[in-house]
């Protein structure tokens, strides 16, 4: 949800009917990381939404400044509580879990990537932190698998540090399938600025490389 317009942009009442009508149905959504999201913000802070998955790539509020208290942090670009302030305080559901979105390899996004060690270091500062975390999100699969396996860096750190429970999900294009994933090495300048998101430079799933979960 990069671009376009916000006119088809799904509402409460439908998730609300979808609930209704599906057993077991877990909501999700892909904010970009500048707060709020001009596109989906208004849709974040009405509809009960389970799982967020933030893009912290391709924007100067990723990974790559997670030491810029201005720039990266969980709580979406501002300072570093945001995010789960806005998990607990805001979002319909109390119980939403707020995951790190990573690029799984240096040309899996325009700017963000950063090596296993390092993003194994935010995972568990994140984890320890803040109790709305739910896990990483990695984009995407294949890139992950070609990454030597980044995704299973990634699982290392999730289930080696942090108090709180959660888990790692990759994507393929808009899905999700449950699987862990793990952190690599890059310094990418960011590319947008304040309030401006953009999936340029996003790299395409290549659909002759899966991975399974672990």
């Amino acid at each position: 949800m990069a671009g376009g317009s916000k006119q088809y942009y799904i509402t409460a009442g439908l998730v609300d009917n979808i609930y209704f009508a599906l057993d077991d149905l877990t909501a999700s959504i892909a904010p970009q990381c500048p707060y709020p999201d001009s596109y989906i913000g208004e849709t974040l802070n009405t509809v009960g939404f389970d799982a967020v998955y933030v893009q912290f790539y391709n924007n100067y509020c990723g990974l790559t400044n997670y030491d810029n208290v201005n720039a990266w942090d969980f709580g979406i670009c501002v300072n570093k509580n945001v995010r789960d302030s806005w998990a607990k305080t805001v979002s319909p559901n109390p119980n939403v879990k707020v995951y790190i979105g990573a690029p799984a390899s240096s040309t899996a996004a325009g700017s963000g990537y950063v090596s296993a060690s390092t993003l194994a270091t935010i995972i568990q500062q994140t984890q320890a932190q803040y109790s709305s975390f739910g896990g990483v999100m990695l984009w995407d699969a294949s890139q992950a698998y070609a990454n030597g396996r980044y995704d299973l860096a990634v699982k290392a750190a999730l289930t080696s540090g942090g108090s709180a429970s959660s888990t790692t999900t990759t994507t393929k294009t808009t899905a999700t399938s449950t699987t862990a994933t793990a952190t690599t090495s890059a310094s990418a300048s960011p590319t947008t600025t304040p309030g401006s998101g953009s999936c340029t430079g996003v790299a395409a799933w290549q659909s002759t490389v899966t991975v399974g979960d672990h």
